[in-house]
């Protein structure tokens, strides 16, 4: 969703805290923080926390702005608003689905949950990963990108690896915005195996001039999502009947 909160951003890094270094002694924030900037961002902080997080975590997105940059040939106008919260105030603030501690909102905002912590672990550098491309895909697209689209390309490029979420069971689905988190991330995977994420790219511009996503796909990935849905799951379910016949050991 670009027109709407996406509220959908890194499911389960929420089960992540592994990856994230505990905090030590932090900077009790009294009122809003002055906002820290970098080339490309601007991070305030809704909470106690450490100027060397804070730092760390600039760090961390101009290096994945980077990156993207390469990718899509293009950049979101900058500076991007980066909003830090604690973890029990973060979504009562930004109205975020119990499992999600990352938004990106349809004002170019970037909100994020930290917990107590004092450094940038794995788990937080994914967080901050997914939600960044969403501001690129949205750019690039000009918010035309289908949610499905945002959300399986967000967890590949952030190298997320969702477990099923609850209240999402594996059914057949004939359209792709009926995929589940987790289904959204093995489509859009299969696309870029066989279109490169150049193709994926294409596609986005496309959209970004004005043509809708199925126009965009049928022109860059030779079908519409529907009709590359179709072919997926059928090649998924050839796999799957060729894995049961298998002789066991």
């Amino acid at each position: 969703m670009t027109t709407r909160l996406i509220k959908f951003g890194v499911a389960t890094l929420v089960l992540c805290a592994a990856g994230i270094v505990h905090a030590g002694p932090a900077r009790q924030a009294h009122g809003p923080e002055p906002p820290r900037f970098s080339s490309h961002f601007q991070v305030e902080t809704r909470g106690a926390t450490s100027q060397r997080l804070e730092r760390e975590v600039l760090k961390v997105l101009e290096s994945w702005h980077r990156r993207y940059m390469v990718m899509f040939e293009t950049e979101p106008v900058g500076p991007i608003p980066v909003i830090l919260y604690p973890r029990r105030t973060f979504h009562g603030r930004t109205g975020a689905p119990h499992w999600a501690d990352g938004v990106y909102d349809s004002d170019g905002t970037i909100h994020a949950a930290i917990g107590g912590v004092a450094r940038v672990g794995s788990g937080l550098e994914r967080l901050l990963a997914h939600e960044l491309a969403h501001a690129f895909i949205n750019h690039l697209s000009g918010g035309r990108a289908p949610r499905w689209l945002q959300e399986g390309l967000a967890q590949a490029l952030a190298d997320s690896r969702p477990e099923r979420l609850p209240g999402h069971p594996e059914v057949v689905v004939t359209r792709p915005d009926l995929l589940d988190y987790e289904g959204t991330l093995r489509f859009t995977r299969h696309l870029i195996s066989i279109h490169a994420a150049a193709g994926i790219r294409d596609a986005l511009a496309d959209m970004g001039s004005g043509h809708s996503a199925d126009a965009a796909f049928e022109t860059r990935l030779g079908g519409t999502p529907m009709e590359l849905l179709a072919a997926w799951s059928a090649r998924e379910d050839r796999l799957a009947q060729e894995t049961m016949m298998e002789p066991r050991p």
